[in-house]
């Protein structure tokens, strides 16, 4: 029940958005939201025609921009989806987001070298941010460079950090190491830190259950 309703506070909202957007409200704002909401509803389709006349009105920020490009990724238009990103950055952007989802896309596709390019290049411009650090510490040990990862990752969570990603991403790290026992005082600091997830939830679970079997 709670579902339904939220689904029809969510088709509402889409509504009442759709009607301004007929009316000719120039906000960017509402059509990330709209077209944010019709990808989490599997409208793919529907979410890019929202963007490309927020385009063809001349409102398009860089965060409309990379939102087209994750539903051009949906739509199986990646290679296009990363040019366009690249132009951007290309032509100056200080955007962290199209850093991150540029950088994903590479190592999604088998390129993590070109990926940490890119992250240093964000960090070089200092606009690096907790989610491409988490990125980055991913690539970092993709290429074989894991105890690096794992040294910058440390270092952002002695820093107070409360980027639950990060601590996921180093638990995983012990995990694989065979050192389980700081996976889990490292999950543990996460959950008295007040960020702990399902996920985390999932992976702590994970660990004490190999740990009971070997």
């Amino acid at each position: 029940a709670q579902a339904l309703e939220q689904a029809r506070r969510g088709d509402e909202a889409s509504r009442l958005r759709r009607e301004k957007i007929e009316a000719g409200m120039q906000n960017a704002a509402l059509f990330q939201d709209e077209a944010q909401y019709l990808r989490e509803t599997g409208k793919a389709a529907e979410a890019l025609t929202v963007l490309d006349r927020a385009v063809d009105l001349g409102i398009a920020d860089d965060f409309t921009l990379s939102l087209r490009g994750l539903v051009l990724e949906d739509l199986g238009r990646g290679a296009e989806a990363s040019r366009l990103r690249r132009e951007k950055i290309e032509a100056g952007t200080q955007d962290a987001a199209l850093f991150h989802d540029e950088a994903r896309y590479l190592r999604e596709t088998g390129k993590s070298a070109e990926a940490l390019v890119v992250l240093d290049r964000a960090g070089d411009l200092g606009i690096a941010n907790d989610f491409t650090l988490s990125l980055r510490g991913l690539v970092l040990e993709d290429l074989g460079h894991g105890a690096e990862a794992s040294r910058l990752r440390r270092e952002k969570i002695e820093a107070g950090t409360r980027n639950v990603a990060l601590f996921q991403d180093e638990a995983v790290y012990l995990r694989k190491e065979g050192k389980s026992a700081k996976a889990l005082e490292l999950l543990d600091r996460a959950a008295t830190v007040g960020i702990a997830n399902d996920y985390t939830s999932t992976l702590r679970a994970q660990i004490l259950r190999n740990d009971a079997t070997t």
